[in-house]
């Protein structure tokens, strides 16, 4: 009963409050895709991939749980010095119109058409996620619960745009650390108290964290975790429209890139929550992991065995992950495609007679018009990428193990994306020619 109503619990918040984002005050565009607000920070930290296929990792050869130490101290700083503050100055809405401005109208359309690419397969693999460990303990089919959080992803990002998205994922964030909180206590007792779990993770030369070989194949090594993470993260944070778009709600440049700020000891503190939780179960498991339809399903798996008075809860964290990052990705793809596509090239032809309902009317209320259209297209856009990723969310089982399409993911298309960007930024000389 407990699991049911910790499971409702989030659920309803989610549609209460894109309904009274809805019908509270907004109505035009601008509000959708921005908003001011000082819950920006908590409502970007960590992703439900991240509590699934980190543990894992944990009965590896290696584990390692200095990711978030060396990584955000690195990855934070660059971007709220060096890409905020351009982004910021600029005024714009979205990260890929500073390429119009900088480059040309063309590099925009190309750099918005690969943040559409690698955000909707991303959020595949995000979507599939909470799916296969609901049917590790359930038994409910992947399709169900693919469909079912997809659609409610959708209906609420619709409904109340970015307003809705950060008030929402201030809440699941808190029930997403609570219950990675409680899922380490317990899980510590069950495999025998701390003391335990640290000699037998010494004791296997699982606690060398400063591997200093340069060797470049060298996994474990500080240097590979130092270039490898940061290069891999750089794009999400930096120049991905997802994390962009929130911290252009802030009414300020110091306030923008105080939210970033905030973000560095909250992603660290969650890396190293669930990293000491891939070190539970390895001492629980003694290395030798179950047998499962997935690796990624081992916590789940850990979670329903033997501490079943938190499955409800723990089910309540993976979906608080999940709903946040698939409506954060559906309003970054409305976004972009709204204003580095649409209105990009509706501005190029200069058309905005494209409407015939406004041709004759006066200049304020054709604005409002034209507002009132987009607002409505935005929204369109987001229903309809949230059933494209509902049928690439059935692609991702085949893709490898989460961690692993995440990384390919952002490595294959957020480099070169972060590549462009750094040039334009540190490089005055650079242009479109």
């Amino acid at each position: 009963m407990i699991h049911c109503v910790c499971h409702a619990v989030s659920i309803s918040w989610n549609r209460a409050v894109p309904c009274f984002c809805r019908w509270g005050p907004k109505d035009n565009i601008q509000e959708y895709v921005q908003l001011a607000s000082g819950d920006i920070s908590l409502s970007i930290i960590f992703v439900s991939y991240n509590c699934l296929g980190f543990p894992f990792r944990g009965l590896l050869p290696w584990c390692p749980i200095l990711d978030g130490c060396v990584v955000f101290p690195l990855v934070i700083p660059i971007t709220a010095l060096v890409f905020i503050p351009v982004f910021h100055g600029l005024g714009v809405t979205t990260a890929y119109e500073y390429l119009r401005k900088r480059f040309s109208p063309a590099v925009q359309y190309a750099g918005s058409v690969l943040f559409i690419i690698q955000t909707l397969f991303y959020m595949a693999i995000v979507l599939f996620a909470p799916a296969i460990a609901l049917e590790a303990v359930t038994n409910i089919p992947l399709w169900v619960t693919i469909i079912g959080t997809g659609l409610i992803c959708s209906f609420y990002t619709a409904l109340g745009g970015i307003k809705a998205v950060i008030w929402t994922d201030v809440f699941q964030f808190l029930v997403l650390f609570g219950s990675l909180i409680a899922v380490l206590i317990f899980g510590t007792k069950e495999a025998g108290g701390p003391s335990n779990v640290w000699n037998y993770n010494k004791n296997h030369s699982k606690l060398n964290f400063f591997v200093l070989n340069p060797d470049p194949t060298e996994r474990l090594s500080l240097w590979s975790l130092i270039f490898g993470g940061a290069f891999n993260a750089l794009p999400i944070w930096a120049v991905s429209q997802t994390a962009v778009q929130r911290f252009l709600t802030a009414r300020t440049l110091k306030e923008a890139q105080k939210s970033v700020w905030y973000n560095l000891p909250g992603n660290v503190i969650m890396m190293t929550i669930v990293s000491l939780i891939g070190l539970v179960l390895f001492a629980y498991y003694k290395g030798d992991a179950p047998q499962m339809t997935t690796n990624d399903q081992i916590l789940i798996y850990f979670v329903s065995g033997n501490l079943d008075q938190l499955q409800g809860l723990f089910i309540a964290c993976l979906f608080a992950g999940t709903l946040s990052t698939v409506a954060s990705g559906l309003n970054a793809l409305a976004a972009v495609t709204l204003i580095d596509i649409v209105k990009a090239y509706r501005n190029g032809r200069q058309t905005i007679t494209t409407f015939p309902a406004i041709d004759q009317a006066s200049e304020e209320e054709a604005a409002k018009r034209l507002d009132y259209h987009d607002t409505v297209l935005s929204k369109l856009f987001t229903l309809g990428y949230g059933i494209l990723t509902l049928a690439l969310a059935f692609v991702a089982k085949y893709m490898g193990t989460l961690v692993q399409m995440a990384n390919t993911v952002f490595g294959s298309i957020g480099g070169p994306l972060l590549g462009v960007f750094t040039l334009g930024v540190l490089y005055r000389r650079a242009n479109s020619g």
